[in-house]
């Protein structure tokens, strides 16, 4: 599916965009299951509809910056914008895992910023470390950004990364540096 969103003038960003990115199914994670992963990105003003089981419970979509929907197989959970918050919207099932948690699988955060400056201040690594989550979430939204600009959907190669797409010009991949610069 084509990444929708109007870029303005062709040398901005879109004021909103929708890209959906489809991840194959991959047994070597164990994090994952091996399960395909479809994830919808939304940003600016383009909004999904309120879910049934929020009619009437909060402000949708959250305030004051944005939130998750996460959509299962077996159920829906929303969340904050950096994972605060979680509630299962299917109310007896909440109950249930708030009475008796699950066993923690990852150590608990006090926040994106609280742990940057632990982190900053010598303390553990934050949770979201360049090379485990910030490089490969930069890496899919760039993605995103390119096929919105090219108003097409763009393939990658997932063992090397290199993308498949034919008609993506070799200089918004590699641009031409001017003299003196270099990466």
């Amino acid at each position: 599916m084509p990444p929708s969103g109007g870029v303005a003038g062709g040398i901005s960003a879109p004021t909103a965009s929708r890209v959906v990115y489809d991840f194959a199914a991959d047994r070597s994670d164990p994090s994952r299951n091996g399960a395909a992963v479809k994830l919808f990105w939304r940003d600016g003003d383009l909004r999904l509809p309120l879910p049934p089981e929020l009619v009437g419970r909060q402000p949708w979509p959250f305030p004051p910056i944005g939130g998750q929907l996460w959509i299962g197989d077996d159920g829906k959970l929303v969340a904050g914008i950096y994972g605060e918050n979680p509630t299962v919207l299917d109310a007896e099932r909440q109950r249930e895992l708030t009475e008796s948690p699950p066993p923690e699988r990852y150590p608990r955060s006090e926040g994106v910023y609280a742990e940057w400056l632990a982190a900053c201040r010598g303390g553990d690594p934050a949770g979201s470390s360049f090379a485990g989550h910030a490089g490969p979430l930069t890496e899919m939204v760039l993605l995103g950004n390119l096929a919105v600009r090219l108003a097409q959907p763009i393939e990658i190669d997932p063992a090397t990364g290199a993308i498949r797409s034919p008609s993506v010009p070799a200089e918004l991949l590699r641009p031409t540096l001017r003299s003196g610069w270099s990466m």
